[in-house]
């Protein structure tokens, strides 16, 4: 706020300066802050990956005759 004349007038900066050392550091930040999410990213979708496999193996045992062996003994204890 500033006084021009006898009016208190408010004035409103449309450009930020900073120093080029904490506009590096954000830029550094923010490359940072996006590898991070991506590596979540690739972590989660290899997680999903494991779970469907592990899945799809067991769904196949379960299939074959050693799998439906020890089903029928899981059921009679």
């Amino acid at each position: 706020m500033r006084i021009v004349g006898e009016e208190h007038r408010w004035f409103v900066r449309d450009l930020w300066w900073t120093s080029r050392q904490s506009a590096e550091a954000q830029n550094s930040y923010e490359r940072e802050r996006e590898q991070r999410a991506e590596d979540a990213r690739r972590r989660e979708a290899r997680r999903q990956e494991l779970e469907t496999a592990s899945r799809e193996r067991r769904k196949a045992w379960l299939a074959s005759p050693a799998g439906q062996k020890a089903q029928r003994r899981r059921h009679e204890a």
